[in-house]
């Protein structure tokens, strides 16, 4: 809608800044503050992260959900954080385990009662990539996550394995499935996929449906979004890939939607 606008062109990339052009002498203020206040409405309305989870809860087709295990990674990674602060908020604090592979979990995400760094929460080796690296990166975005979520201190994050077995939580969470899984075989031996969501989002998706479609017989995949071709390639001229297509399917031409999420895959039977 906002290419749309008087005195606006758009051509090329819009990643890249000489794609646009603005004449202000036919450019409407009004017109853009309207938009983006729609824009605002919308994001309170529909992209919250407890909107998110209810969303998540809501295509699992799950009711009187109760308390939920997120597994989560030990990361400045936005994605995971915001799934499982989600969770928290809509289920509230006490009903969420939220499990890291490498203790203590998330500590950038919560209150710190004490002063700890980030360090004490090691990251896993990533395609190898310096882990300070992932400090400058997120600095943007930190502001939006970290230290929001109380630290409750008697969260009981033991025998995590023994507890999936007896079906303690009511729905299990990967919050990002595509960089750790952690128990995924005992959660595929104990619950059922319709109680079981995984999260995919690297910033860089591989556009492998293979990984997509294995993880599909374990539970629903919300997949933020998956390319085919080449990763450096014009973003508008990249194609999207369901696991059921016979081939990748070029998206259409972008519309108005009243929510604007990336494919659900629903468990396989």
């Amino acid at each position: 809608e906002a290419r749309n606008f008087p005195g606006t062109s758009f051509t090329g990339d819009f990643l890249q800044r000489e794609s646009f052009t603005l004449d202000p002498e036919k450019f409407s203020q009004a017109a853009y503050f309207n938009l983006a206040a729609r824009w605002l409405e919308h994001g309170r309305q529909w992209l919250t992260s407890k909107a998110m989870a209810r969303y998540m809860l809501q295509t699992m087709g799950l009711t009187g959900v109760r308390s939920a295990l997120v597994f989560t990674i030990c990361l400045s990674e936005y994605l995971a954080v915001m799934t499982m602060h989600g969770f928290k908020q809509l289920l509230g604090s006490a009903r969420v385990t939220d499990y890291a592979h490498h203790p203590p979990e998330m500590v950038r995400a919560y209150k710190r009662k004490l002063k700890t760094t980030w360090r004490t929460c090691p990251p896993p080796r990533h395609r190898g990539v310096w882990p300070g690296a992932y400090v400058g990166a997120s600095r943007a975005v930190d502001t939006t996550w970290t230290q929001v979520l109380e630290d409750l201190q008697d969260v009981d994050r033991t025998n995590i394995a023994q507890r999936l077995a007896r079906r303690e939580w009511d729905v299990v969470v990967y919050a990002l499935a595509d960089r750790s899984a952690p128990y995924l075989d005992v959660v595929q031996r104990h619950y059922p996929p319709s109680r079981v969501a995984l999260v995919l989002g690297n910033d860089l998706p591989e556009g492998d449906l293979a990984k997509v479609a294995g993880f599909a017989a374990t539970g629903y995949v919300f997949q933020r979004e998956m390319y085919d071709g080449a990763l450096d390639g014009p973003h508008r001229n990249a194609t999207i890939c369901i696991p059921s297509a016979t081939k990748c399917l070029v998206p259409p031409s972008p519309e108005p939607l009243p929510i604007s999420r990336g494919p659900v895959y629903a468990p396989r039977e």
